[in-house]
């Protein structure tokens, strides 16, 4: 049985389609070259698969011929048009408030997207992982830090940016809009995607905050919340534990299963269930985090070997011939070529 897709509300094409077609292209002909249905932009409220949008996003890269777009569709997207969660953060009294809501409910938006936000030593962290289904995609994690830097920017003030930014994809030929969203401390090629943020920014009073709008928007977020938690599937589930220990090693069926509280048997009669295997779920994840990899990083081939668990370079090129039909070069580059 092939992973159930995570999904986005189809509001994240909120002013898309006029950016496209101002540049002189078809919003539907893009969309229909991806599968993205062609009444997405009417249902706005509806779910739509996070990785075709993301395939949407990487077209119209390509087609338009600007390989920053993410960045540019960010500064385009109203704030508070995601929803619950974009409204929360507007309203939130203070950004360390927004930043404790994007940790909670991002998941309502971007379903199996993982955030934390922590603080250490004065500063705030937040941090941010994608489903293994999320695979190689540039521009969509373009947008969503572009966003999440935007927002917080009108709450902290016009000229604010991170202390640092992290980000897993490899460095961008043209840099200069992402250095004016984010500021000039960014990394490429990192183990995560995170955002660091200054502690006088973290105590700042959102003069713009709805307490009463803020309230309201908190409890129906955690119905929602609820709501989705109880209706996670155990493959979604066990493929999100499996990623996040394939560096460490301890990915096995018996250190998973203790982990999701559940027993080996338990594990292996509801994913027989869903027509599928503990084997099945774990080459899945590794073939998408490795397309990811070797497609959006500069990562060696050694280093991607090891953090997809494999004990030896020469296991993870069995791996990837028997995915790809070829060696995790060669297909590198192949890919990299047809991104372009």
């Amino acid at each position: 049985m092939v992973e159930e897709a995570h999904t986005v509300p189809a509001s994240i094409f909120e002013g898309v389609a006029s950016y496209v077609a101002a540049k002189g292209f078809s919003f539907g002909d893009i969309a229909a070259e991806v599968g993205l249905p062609s009444d997405v932009l009417k249902q706005p409220d509806a779910r739509v698969s996070m990785d075709t949008v993301a395939a949407f996003f990487d077209r119209a890269a390509i087609v338009l011929g600007e390989p920053d777009l993410g960045l540019r569709l960010a500064e385009i997207y109203p704030p508070g048009a995601s929803g619950v969660v974009g409204q929360l953060v507007l309203h939130a009294p203070t950004v360390r408030d927004a930043l404790y809501c994007i940790e909670r409910y991002t998941t309502l938006l971007l379903e199996g997207v993982e955030v934390s936000f922590t603080e250490e030593g004065g500063t705030g962290l937040l941090v941010w992982r994608y489903p293994p289904s999320y695979g190689s995609r540039l521009q969509l994690s373009l947008f969503l830090v572009g966003s999440a830097a935007l927002r917080l920017r009108g709450l902290a003030g016009p000229s604010w940016v991170p202390l640092r930014v992290e980000l897993e994809h490899r460095d961008l030929d043209e840099t200069s809009l992402l250095l004016r969203l984010v500021g000039p401390r960014v990394r490429f090629n990192c183990a995560r995607n995170a955002m660091v943020i200054d502690g006088a920014t973290l105590n700042k009073v959102n003069s713009s905050s709805n307490l009463r709008l803020y309230t309201l928007m908190r409890e129906l977020a955690e119905r929602l919340l609820s709501e989705q938690q109880a209706s996670t599937d155990i493959v979604q589930r066990i493929s999100s534990e499996i990623e996040v220990r394939l560096p460490g090693g301890a990915f096995d069926l018996e250190s998973i299963a203790k982990a999701m509280g559940l027993t080996q048997r338990s594990v292996r009669t509801r994913l027989a269930t869903s027509e599928t295997s503990f084997s099945t779920i774990l080459d899945q994840t590794r073939q998408r985090l490795a397309t990811q990899y070797l497609i959006d990083t500069d990562l060696p081939l050694s280093t991607v070997s090891h953090l997809l668990g494999f004990s030896e370079l020469s296991a993870f090129t069995r791996a990837a011939r028997r995915w790809y039909g070829e060696a995790p070069r060669s297909y590198r580059q192949k890919a990299r070529a047809s991104h372009r």
